[in-house]
């Protein structure tokens, strides 16, 4: 079974030496150290190159190890998302700041709950704040331009595919967009399906109020 470490700093010229003492402080036998170098928090843990390397390679009875929960993942529901794949492969993950849980584990899922309340509260908050700047950008007359192309049913669907491994030629020719369209609109909205479909059902509306 292979231990993973897995090691993030944000910013070129920091360092991860750091995160790699706190983990081998805690006795853990690492088999591989694997580090993503000046990759922002902001970054899904979908979308970072090393992660997702790691990922592909590691199997069930695998351990993922970390120092702190916000290197994984840059929100809450990005990191439900990143457990629910790596449980879905039967690797653990295992959190130092947590001290060292499992977040398989009884108490790791009772963790895991908490966390997915918090997640939803977010979601909830995003809505919100989408639904008053779409309604300050009505009343001020302003119009949000040509409906949407993509459907959120789809993006969310190619989304996933790119979370998958699949690159933007093969999600378009799946579902009939150029490569390009692609990867704007994930790199634009991944992070924010809830946003998009919100701005889906806005455009729509509004133009629809138009034809009329």
């Amino acid at each position: 079974m292979t231990i993973f470490a897995y090691l993030r700093v944000s910013t070129d010229g920091q360092t991860t030496e750091n995160q790699k003492l706190a983990i081998m402080d805690c006795g853990f036998t690492v088999d591989e150290w694997v580090s993503e170098d000046g990759v922002s928090g902001t970054t899904s843990a979908a979308h970072r190159k090393e992660f997702k390397d790691m990922l592909s390679r590691a199997s069930s009875g695998d351990t993922v190890i970390c120092t702190a929960i916000d290197r994984i993942g840059r929100n809450t529901i990005d990191v439900l998302q990143t457990v629910e794949l790596l449980l879905e492969k039967n690797v653990r993950l295992r959190v130092i700041q947590f001290g060292g849980i499992d977040l398989t584990s009884s108490v790791g899922k009772f963790t895991l709950t908490v966390m997915a309340a918090c997640a939803e509260m977010e979601r909830n908050m995003i809505v919100e704040r989408t639904k008053a700047g779409m309604a300050r950008t009505a009343s001020q007359g302003t119009k949000l331009g040509q409906p949407l192309k993509i459907s959120p049913s789809v993006l969310a669907d190619m989304v996933g595919m790119h979370a998958a491994g699949h690159n933007y030629t093969q999600i378009g020719d799946k579902h009939g967009f150029q490569r390009n369209t692609v990867g704007r609109n994930i790199e634009k909205w991944g992070d924010d399906l809830i946003g998009y479909s919100e701005e889906w059902k806005t455009r729509a509306a509004q133009y629809e109020k138009k034809a009329v």
